[in-house]
Order: structure tokens, then sequence, then C-alpha cells
């Protein structure tokens, strides 16, 4: 439950009232949906590829569950179990995504922009050209670099994938003589 104060504010007639609820209990509300896995190359189209990729584009954050525990009877796609190499596997679809994306909407707006002179556009392109930068040339995602608060605004329309909070989770055996 989330604690809340309200404060209503409201008039009739000729006088106007103020309400104070101080102890207000709200249920806090997750929607958690499970999309089936990401696999090396979605970002191309592979697996569910780009139905996968907007499926999340959507979503306020990410959950990455990766796998920790060995199975004979769970076959692996990548043939074996390495979380650290699934994880980057994640990192760089979802990166490649974002560079497709931004690649796009600059092409766009560059005919507006700098042909057109469209000085009212000139600082999401200049913003686009930096996300451009950290996606290509410093291979990062969104989320790791500094923007101001004008930038910020600008990230917020285009819901880059690699903007998103990510909360990682492994999916570990309980199996005692696993590790």
């Amino acid at each position: 439950l989330i604690q809340m104060k309200v404060v209503l504010l409201f008039q009739m007639n000729d006088l106007i009232f103020c309400v104070i609820i101080t102890s207000l209990q709200v249920p806090a509300y997750l929607n958690v949906v499970d999309i089936a896995g990401l696999v090396k190359g979605a970002s191309e189209g592979q697996g569910l590829g780009n139905a996968f990729l907007s499926h999340i584009s959507a979503c306020d954050a990410l959950f990455m569950m990766c796998r920790a525990f060995e199975e004979a009877d769970v076959t692996h796609v990548e043939g074996d179990v390495d979380p650290v190499r699934d994880l980057k596997i994640i990192f760089d679809e979802l990166r490649m995504k974002d560079i497709q994306y931004v690649d796009g909407v600059l092409e766009k707006m560059e005919k507006t922009v700098i042909r057109a002179n469209d000085k009212s556009k000139m600082f999401e392109f200049e913003t686009l050209k930096l996300v451009q930068k950290c996606l290509k040339e410093d291979c990062r995602h969104v989320r790791f670099q500094t923007w101001n608060d004008k930038q910020i605004d600008i990230l917020n329309k285009h819901l880059f994938l690699t903007a998103k909070p990510v909360v990682y989770l492994v999916n570990a055996s309980s199996n005692k003589s696993s590790n």
C-alpha cells in the first residue's frame, strides 16, 4: 500500500471548502507481462525479433531474466548456459534496435531541420544526434548517459528501449548440487 496525503478543494455557492485526508492508502499496482525470450539477431528480425521489441517499447521498465542453471532436459538457444553472454546479447539487441530507430528519425528530421532550416526542431535534432553517438560510437545504453531536463523531455517522447530502467533477475537452480 502507498500512503498518500490528499487535499480536496471545492466550492459550493459562495463558500470554499478544504478537506485534508492524511492517511489515504492506495494499493500499489504492478502489471508484469512475460514476453518470450530475446535471441541474437532479434533487431534484424530473428526469432520473434521485431514483435518482441515492439511489445517492450511501451513498457515503463524491464525485468531481464537470465538463466544460470544447467538442465539436460531444457536446451539453451545458444547451446550452453552463459548468463554474462546472454545479458550481452540482450544489451546489444536493445541497443541495435534503438540505433535503427534513431537513424530513421534523424534521416526524416534532416530534411526539415537542415535542408529547410527549421530552427524549432534543432535542439531535438542535436539531442538525437547525441543519442546516436551514445548508441553507436560509445556502445552505451541511453540510460547510462547524463542528460539535462530539456533533453530528457525529448528522450521521453521517443521511448528508447535502452533508456528504460532495468531489473536483472537470475534464474538459478534450487538444487544444492547444481553450480
